[in-house]
């Protein structure tokens, strides 16, 4: 346990986050407990649009794994951090470039701890920044999300959750001295999802991401540490 314990705050410390996922994965409307910490595997699949300054638009192909930790500080405040150690898809279509990239970020969540309904509300944000190459194409991307959501218990295993989100997306690719720039297509979207319990503090979850991404995330993650009475 003391390993996983170190290897978990030490993520959160370093504000290690996914490729071109800023934000929050989960629950905005459930209040973090002080002290509890969470480890988790992230799988991403779906697609993004970004475009060209000049208008141009180009559909981005994802398939990425991440991992995530959080760890609660009380008074609603949770601390996320995230690592990409490499993605799997990152593909533009019609193109045969396909670089695999390696990104990092973090953020926070907060959800007012004096909410005592089972429909709560909470606040996210987060900041990303990834890197790779392909075919001698550096590309770097810088991403800042905030998100709004409410959540709620429908029993003690089971939590439902949906918002809106806020993504603004700075791609960069450079190539034998030119650069391409590219941002997000549309910036505002929907997001919604489910959280199940299971015994012993592991759990699983599912996430769609509509309008600003088109995207489902599988989420299996561990939770250890002081918890809410139930």
């Amino acid at each position: 346990m003391k390993p996983i314990k170190i290897l978990t705050l030490s993520l959160v410390l370093a504000a290690a986050a996914s490729t071109l996922r800023a934000g929050w994965y989960g629950n905005l409307g459930k209040p973090a407990t002080y002290g509890r910490s969470t480890a988790a595997g992230v799988v991403d699949i779906g697609s993004r649009k970004l475009e060209t300054k000049s208008g141009n638009t180009q559909k981005l192909d994802v398939l990425g794994v991440s991992l995530q930790a959080t760890h609660g500080f009380g008074h609603g405040v949770e601390v996320f951090g995230r690592l990409s150690p490499q993605t799997l898809r990152w593909e533009f279509n019609d193109s045969s470039f396909k670089p695999s990239l390696f990104g990092l970020g973090g953020g926070l969540q907060w959800t007012p701890a004096w909410q005592k309904q089972p429909l709560k509300v909470g606040f996210g944000a987060g900041f990303d920044w990834a890197k790779g190459k392909d075919n001698g194409t550096d590309i770097n991307v810088a991403e800042l999300s905030f998100a709004g959501g409410v959540g709620y218990a429908m029993d003690k295993s089971l939590d439902l959750y949906a918002g809106l989100s806020l993504i603004a997306t700075d791609v960069n690719l450079k190539n034998n001295g030119v650069k391409t720039d590219l941002s997000e297509n549309t910036p505002i979207g929907l997001f919604g999802g489910l959280n199940y319990r299971l015994p012993n503090g592991f759990g699983l979850g599912a996430e769609v991401r509509l309008i600003n991404e088109q995207m489902v995330s599988l989420v299996g993650r561990y939770s250890f540490g002081p918890r809410t009475a139930e």
